[in-house]
């Protein structure tokens, strides 16, 4: 490897490793917005557990009163 081949090397990765960094913030900048469904929507197909949380509130009043 030549002297002028090693300076072009040289040279060259960092402006490669910069081009890539602009392009990665070019692609999350110009990236679409995430979809937002409503809250009605997201209640409508919530999955309601046939049993109580540990952490539910009627649990915790419960025991608040013992």
């Amino acid at each position: 490897m030549r002297r002028a081949h090693r300076t072009v090397h040289r040279a060259l990765w960092p402006v490669l490793a910069v081009l890539v960094m602009i392009g990665l913030a070019a692609a999350l900048w110009l990236r679409p917005p995430p979809k937002v469904e409503s809250s009605a929507s997201v209640l409508m197909h919530a999955q309601v557990s046939p049993f109580p949380s540990p952490h539910s509130r009627s649990e915790l009043s419960s025991r608040e009163d013992r």
